[in-house]
C-alpha cells in the first residue's frame, strides 16, 4: 500500500512539472529544475578551467555572491551562488540561490545551474520579518492551481517564473561569451 501511495504522488508531481507554464523554457530532471549546456571548444582543460573560475568569480561578484569548491586535477568548479530576481519592477527582489557546476575537460566544458530556491521576504506592519522558501516547482504548481496560494498570484508567480527563466538564460550567456562561444 505504502508503494502503491508513493508511486501515486510520484505521478502527481510529475504531472505537475509536465502541465503548461505559459510558455517558459523550464525543464526538470527528476522533479528538479536543472540547465545544462556542454559545449564542444579546442581548448585545453587548463584553459577552460581558469577562464572559468574568473567567470564565476566576476559574475556573483557581490558580498557572499558565491562559495567556491575547486578540483583543478578534475577540472571541476562547484558553488552555491546567489542572485536576485523581481517578481515585478515595483516589488522588492527575490534572494534567489542555486548551485553551479562547472566541468572542464580537454576541448569541452559543461556548465549546470539547478538546486534553485526563492527566499521571500515580508514584514507585517509593526511586526518582525517573515520568510518563505519557493522552490521553481512550488510556482509552476501555483500557476497551474488557477488560485492564489498563500502571498502569491498565479499572475505573480508567473513573473517571477518568467524572470527567473530570463535570468538564469542571461547568466547561461555570459558563461557562453566568457568562454569564448557563440
Amino acid at each position: 500500500m505504502k508503494k502503491l501511495m508513493l508511486l501515486v504522488l510520484l505521478v502527481k508531481t510529475m504531472a505537475c512539472l509536465s502541465q503548461d507554464t505559459a510558455g517558459l523554457r523550464l525543464k526538470a530532471k527528476d522533479a528538479k529544475t536543472i540547465y545544462i549546456t556542454t559545449v564542444d571548444l579546442h581548448k585545453s582543460k587548463d584553459e577552460l578551467y581558469a577562464t572559468a573560475k574568473q567567470w564565476t568569480v566576476d559574475y556573483f561578484k557581490q558580498p557572499k555572491g558565491i562559495t567556491l569548491t575547486e578540483d583543478k586535477a578534475a577540472g571541476t568548479l562547484f558553488g552555491k551562488a546567489l542572485a536576485f530576481v523581481y517578481a515585478d519592477p515595483k516589488s522588492k527582489p527575490y534572494s534567489m540561490g542555486m548551485a553551479v557546476q562547472i566541468d572542464c575537460k580537454a576541448n569541452h566544458y559543461k556548465i549546470r545551474l539547478y538546486d534553485f530556491q526563492f527566499l521571500q521576504e515580508t514584514t507585517p506592519k509593526g511586526g518582525r520579518p517573515v520568510y518563505r522558501l519557493f522552490k521553481p516547482n512550488d510556482l509552476v504548481a501555483m500557476l497551474n492551481n488557477g488560485g492564489k496560494t498563500g502571498s502569491m498570484s498565479p499572475k505573480a508567480a508567473h513573473q517571477l517564473l518568467k524572470n527567473f527563466d530570463k535570468t538564469v538564460l542571461l547568466t547561461m550567456e555570459s558563461f557562453r561569451k566568457t568562454m569564448g562561444t557563440k
